[in-house]
């Protein structure tokens, strides 16, 4: 699937996705909560086709960056640009041994670190509690110098880890959930089946 306004659709009646506007024209642009990040629809990584434009500061910014992303993809998505720590969740379908979840930090740092714990689903709330404290950087998901709420993390994992179960997609990826301290959101996903 590579339409990601589709992957949120299907995703969030399991992972909080991060509140969103669709925009196929820079004329209908109408958005009051900055800052704000537009992205193309698309679930290829963003940045090397330099399909993300962060940090927008008012709608006639963001009608700018609208109409420079329509020319990348005919469909563009606005969120705010939230603050917290970003994780990476993974989800595989092994044939021998079913879904597996992986948790660790996200963003580039995933990449970077390879700092990640996996398990098989479906989890429950004390295989989140084992993955996080199975990571390097597991004190950060914890709250280390930014507050953040654990347990919104903990049920989004587990809500990820349902949808693996029930779904079965091939591959699954949400990168980044950012945690803040009033909720964990997906502000960008991948599902193959």
């Amino acid at each position: 699937m590579d339409d990601l306004d589709a992957v949120f659709r299907e995703l969030s009646d399991y992972v909080p996705v991060a509140p969103y506007k669709v925009f196929t024209s820079p004329g209908e642009v109408e958005w009051n909560d900055f800052p704000a990040v537009a992205k193309i629809s698309s679930t290829t990584h963003k940045t090397d086709v330099e399909g993300v434009v962060l940090g927008i500061r008012d709608e006639e910014e963001l009608r700018e960056a609208v109409e420079s992303l329509l020319k990348v993809h005919p469909k563009v998505i606005v969120q705010p640009q939230l603050e917290g720590v970003e994780v990476f969740l993974g989800g595989k379908d092994d044939p021998h041994f079913g879904p597996a979840v992986s948790l660790g930090l996200g963003g580039i740092f995933v990449e970077v670190y390879r700092d990640v714990s996996t398990r098989l689903a479906p989890l429950s709330a004390a295989d989140v509690d084992d993955m996080v404290n199975e990571l390097k950087g597991g004190v950060i998901l914890r709250g280390y110098r930014k507050k953040v709420d654990y347990n919104a993390l903990v049920r989004a994992v587990l809500g990820f880890s349902s949808f693996l179960w029930e779904k079965r997609p091939k591959v699954a990826e949400v990168n980044p959930l950012v945690v803040t301290e009033r909720g964990a959101f997906a502000v960008d996903a991948r599902v193959f089946y």
